[in-house]
């Protein structure tokens, strides 16, 4: 039998899934759930927290509201005069029950134990306009979370870990007690689309060092998408927000991505000059967070309080007298600059390497400028011989 409407067949958005048709079938999590196999939706939704009703007391057991949605099945039990708490305190009560289907106003009360065939209704006479469609097709790799989900969960925006160039970078607490990163988007003049392709080459890319993105928020005038460099709990690095966009047409000429972008102090001299976008600007911007590491202060922030010139004027008066520094080759020198909160107990001459090779990073002529591989092995080196290592 032929149906119109795909999310009508069996299983199709596997166990645990929730379809969406508008007008192409889209497969999405409930929340607390994610995709188990990201190319095969069939695979189901996989629970992300631990949670066993056969050793939970009534008054520990919790639903999660998914209001206009419905999973089409075998129910293990039905009641037909009900009311939402008593339908919640059944399920409570029974240790196959994992969620409830309550429907108004004729109070019928499904207890489900598995869930197949989740689906939201189609709404026939809204035509979603191009960019809701481009909404659609992310979200099936995403969870798209409500502007009124992530204030709750960050306070109101209080909890502030960092600033960009793009936005405010806010610690947030989700319901399944993940803590993740939300990045709030202060100017979004880029566009839509541009904003989704940024989201689209997210989802492609995994690596222990990029930060794993969730979920995205766009309603109306909010574009929230999980400061660049962010620690864990071990101190483990990971980045995000790295200019995901310009990786689809790095070197070319869109002239989309031939726009500054970035944090000032910490963009290339490139982006203002017009000159070719390569990955040197990535080796300019690390040459920066190697002077925020010896001086243990945001570059930005300390030349603006304390010259109150501006941030690349500033920056290139302080690489000047970095070179001049390092041109005497006393390892010692370096305490004069160096973080006053390490009281002089570290490496003198790993911060003079640091610092040298910072200033070979940040050379206005980007041909001067060393590779990535090779800061990388001088980095390694630095235990070895940190005055002696040579690179091209």
């Amino acid at each position: 039998m032929a149906l119109t409407n795909p999310c009508d067949i069996h299983g199709f958005c596997g166990m645990n899934g929730l379809c969406v048709y508008a007008p192409t079938p889209t497969c999405t999590c409930p929340p607390g759930y994610q995709m188990s196999d990201p190319s095969n939706w069939s695979k189901c939704c996989r629970r992300t927290f631990q949670f066993n009703l056969s050793n939970t007391s009534l008054n520990q057991a919790w639903f999660w509201p998914l209001p206009g949605s419905g999973y089409w099945g075998s129910p293990i039990r039905v009641d037909k005069s009900s009311s939402l708490e008593n339908c919640k305190d059944l399920c409570s009560g029974d240790s196959s029950c994992q969620a409830v289907q309550f429907e108004n106003p004729n109070g019928h009360c499904y207890l489900m134990a598995s869930f197949f065939n989740g689906k939201f209704p189609q709404v026939r006479e809204h035509k979603p306009s191009k960019i809701e469609e481009g909404y659609k097709r992310i979200s099936n790799k995403f969870r798209r979370y409500s502007y009124k989900e992530l204030e709750k969960a960050t306070g109101k925006f209080k909890d502030v870990v960092g600033r960009g160039g793009s936005g405010i970078v806010y610690k947030e607490v989700l319901d399944d007690q993940r803590v993740v990163a939300v990045k709030k988007l202060e100017d979004a003049s880029f566009g839509e689309e541009e904003f989704q392709v940024e989201l689209s080459v997210i989802r492609r890319i995994y690596h222990k060092n990029l930060v794993r993105v969730w979920g995205f928020c766009s309603e109306q005038s909010y574009r929230i998408l999980p400061e660049n460099i962010l620690l864990g709990k071990d101190f483990k690095p990971q980045i995000t927000d790295f200019g995901l966009a310009k990786l689809l047409n790095r070197g070319g000429e869109n002239p989309n991505f031939s726009r500054i972008r970035g944090t000032r102090g910490y963009i290339a001299p490139e982006w203002a000059c017009g000159l070719p976008i390569t990955s040197k600007v990535d080796v300019y911007s690390y040459g920066v967070l190697l002077i925020e590491l010896v001086i243990g202060v945001r570059v930005s922030d300390w030349i603006l309080n304390g010259c109150k010139l501006e941030v690349e004027m500033g920056l290139n008066g302080l690489v000047m007298v970095l070179k001049e520094k390092s041109k005497s080759h006393e390892p010692y020198r370096v305490a004069d600059f160096a973080d006053s909160r390490l009281r002089g107990q570290f490496s003198f001459s790993q911060a003079a390497a640091m610092v040298r090779l910072a200033i070979d990073c940040l050379e206005e002529d980007w041909n001067k400028r060393p590779s990535m591989s090779s800061v990388v092995q001088i980095l390694h080196s630095l235990d070895l011989n940190a005055n002696s290592k040579k690179y091209r």
